[in-house]
């Protein structure tokens, strides 16, 4: 297995891989999937080496985007993960796709990675998976709509 950042020529790749991506729990919570957004949004972190892509034997089986910021409350750099796929035959590696990311974002820095998942996408089952290789339960994020 093998990582590398995403460059702008990885973009039709990542986007690619937002077809096995639950947009369907995005639309529960009353937001619209737009692609020319996630397409710009795109742009931005792989400018930013935001995005990361594993592959096997060149074959590209896993992206993860988010962005390296700072802790409003330490010194800590944060990598906030906001898109994680890994292609469907390839889900048994999933664990080792984070731990590549891991060691990865090591090298630049950061001291904690903060993964995330929608309540409604088998939400108690992730839980216990990030659980399970190390994670742990940081803030429970509530939502509101305030504009019609």
């Amino acid at each position: 297995m093998q990582i590398r950042l995403a460059t702008q020529d990885d973009l039709q790749l990542v986007l690619d891989f937002a077809e096995h991506y639950p947009f369907e729990v995005i639309e529960a919570y009353g937001s619209e999937v737009d692609l020319y957004i996630l397409a710009q949004t795109t742009k931005k972190l792989i400018a930013l080496k935001g995005i990361y892509i594993l592959e096997i034997k060149g074959f590209p089986m896993a992206v993860m985007a988010g962005a390296i910021v700072p802790s409003f409350f330490s010194v800590d750099k944060l990598y906030n993960m906001l898109f994680f796929v890994v292609h469907p035959n390839y889900r048994r590696y999933t664990a080792r796709v984070i731990d590549y990311v891991e060691q990865e974002l090591v090298k630049v820095g950061v001291d904690k990675v903060l993964l995330a998942n929608f309540a409604q996408n088998n939400g108690e089952k992730i839980d216990r998976y990030y659980r399970m290789i190390g994670y742990k339960v940081l803030e429970t994020t509530y939502y509101k709509q305030v504009k019609e």
